[in-house]
């Protein structure tokens, strides 16, 4: 989800020259420092990643499909899956090891995770959030507004947005750091089982099912319905949940359809800046919303789980291999 770029960005120059065999040359200068609710791998997730919603959505022309090779890191390992997460224009994923590899655009180093093991991830505008396998959770990329320096503690959940974050503490209690807005940055009372950052609000999922937003409200996207929920996903400016009958409901804005979910039963549910992508009880994926660049023709097969970002999406295949779609201009739809 997305805005304009505030920083000159890295240099990555990426040669392959395929002969006999292939030789890859990459000389990178380092980042310059600046700079989805991803759920510890075990505890009880909906199976999709918060994106949070990027500052750079006040400019959303960027989203061309040609790649801009200066921001693409290179994604040279392979092997299997177990988390996806779909920021504005970089996307990270948890492979099995517990290592963490991203792709897309890194101009604030949020596509330079740190090394070590992890058991949850979440890709937000300009930063990006993990939760280490001792429950520490660590943060990289931009921090012009703190969203990248997180409280001591355990954490089971975290959400990286725009220029918030926010993390479930193993207590139930939500608390979120970062950005200019007092009404954002706080400990929120109560216990929750998971947290979704939005572009100017936030959404919890208490443990009793019920859903609680607060922040910006002016498209209703902090007025969920009532009822019991086992997800929810907050987005630009839309909200999205799945009803414990496992029928998605999305309220906010809708002037894309983004807030007009396919029917049936859904196990996990995305909302990125203007479509939402959901995974439906059969495991096949179902998109809806704007479609500018393909990001809600969906590929067939079979998923667990999805991650909207804006203008492009990401789902992970039954046999832990990702596939990204829609816009790819910094190469966020290039997974490895």
């Amino acid at each position: 989800m997305p805005h304009t770029a505030r920083r000159i960005t890295s240099l990555c120059v990426i040669a392959l020259v395929v002969v006999a065999v292939s030789l890859v040359a990459c000389s990178q200068e380092a980042p310059n420092a600046g700079d989805g609710t991803a759920q510890r791998h075990g505890d009880s997730a909906s199976g999709s990643s918060d994106d949070g919603v990027p500052a750079e959505t006040r400019n959303s022309d960027e989203n061309a499909s040609s790649i801009n090779e200066d921001d693409v890191p290179t994604a040279s390992q392979m092997g299997t899956f177990t988390a996806i997460s779909a920021g504005f224009a970089h996307a990270c994923g948890l492979r099995d090891t517990g290592e963490i590899e991203c792709w897309g655009s890194n101009r604030w180093g949020q596509a330079n995770p740190p090394v070590g093991t992890f058991s949850a991830v979440s890709a937000g505008n300009t930063h990006t959030c993990g939760i280490r396998d001792t429950g520490v959770t660590v943060c990289w990329g931009s921090n012009e507004l703190g969203e990248s320096n997180p409280p001591g503690g355990t954490f089971s959940a975290v959400s990286a947005g725009d220029t918030h974050t926010c993390g479930v503490r193993d207590t139930g209690v939500i608390v979120c750091w970062g950005g200019s807005e007092s009404v954002l940055s706080v400990t929120f009372p109560g216990r929750f089982t998971a947290v979704s950052v939005g572009f100017e609000y936030h959404c919890g999922l208490r443990h009793t099912g019920a859903i609680t937003c607060w922040g910006s409200n002016v498209f209703g996207e902090s007025r969920p319905p009532a009822g019991r929920f086992t997800a929810v996903n907050a987005s630009l400016a839309h909200t999205c949940g799945i009803r414990d009958t496992g029928r998605v409901v999305c309220w906010g804005d809708n002037a894309f359809g983004e807030s007009n979910p396919s029917a049936g039963t859904f196990v996990a549910v995305s909302a990125g800046g203007r479509h939402t992508c959901g995974i439906r009880a059969a495991g096949t994926l179902a998109c809806w919303g704007d479609d500018e660049f393909g990001q809600s023709i969906v590929p067939t097969g079979k998923f667990t789980a999805v991650s909207a970002g804006f203008g492009y999406a990401c789902g992970l295949r039954d046999t832990g291999r990702i596939m990204c779609w829609g816009a790819n201009e910094s190469g966020q739809s290039q997974a490895p």
